[in-house]
């Protein structure tokens, strides 16, 4: 609160959504919380896309929550190829990806079929492989799981919420998605 009886008093809100959600959950007001978690990742997904893409995300077209975080989806997607995302790294647990590429150049070093040349471009490629699948890669193949799973918990809790006469919320739900559009906000900053 701000001001004087003079001038009037107004409120400040300086929360943001997640915060407001989570008050909400504090006080049993599940639906309320789910419509600030939804703005949240809106407001998260809008600021992620205007700073990959380099442009202001107009607000004048509605555009759904799910096709907002598809968008980031395919941003995302752009920097892996779509192929190695498929059928290399979705289906492997993350603590294993930088063991499929080998731990060593020895196989190159004695590769008598191959030039000096040659060898050095195999070395560079194969770093440059290790690199991407142990710091950039493994981030971004990690926000996709978390975007995937928003998408979901969107579908239950976050859409329902901002339709009246929708199925009732349930609290572990609501704290699932809490949780998961922290992520979502750590993973797209």
């Amino acid at each position: 609160m701000s001001g004087n009886a003079s001038s009037g008093v107004k409120q400040e809100d300086k929360k943001r959504e997640i915060e407001k959600a989570e008050d909400y959950i504090r006080n049993h007001d599940l639906e309320e919380a789910a419509v600030c978690l939804r703005k949240a990742a809106e407001d998260t997904e809008i600021q992620y896309r205007e700073l990959k893409e380099g442009k202001r995300i107009g607000s004048e077209k509605f555009v759904s929550l799910s096709q907002q975080l598809e968008k980031a989806k395919k941003v995302i997607k752009s920097r892996i190829p779509e192929q190695v995302f498929e059928r290399v790294l979705s289906n492997i647990d993350q603590g294993l990806l930088i063991k499929l590429v080998a731990y060593t150049d020895d196989d190159l070093d004695v590769d008598t079929d191959l030039d000096n040349e040659t060898r050095d471009i195999l070395k560079e490629k194969r770093q440059a492989l290790k690199d991407f699948l142990s710091h950039d890669g493994l981030k971004d193949f990690q926000d996709l799981k978390v975007l995937d799973k928003v998408l979901k918990m969107t579908e239950r809790v976050l859409n329902p919420a901002s339709h009246w006469g929708d199925p009732a919320l349930y609290q572990a739900e609501v704290h699932k998605a809490l949780t998961l559009i922290n992520r979502l906000e750590d993973c797209l900053k």
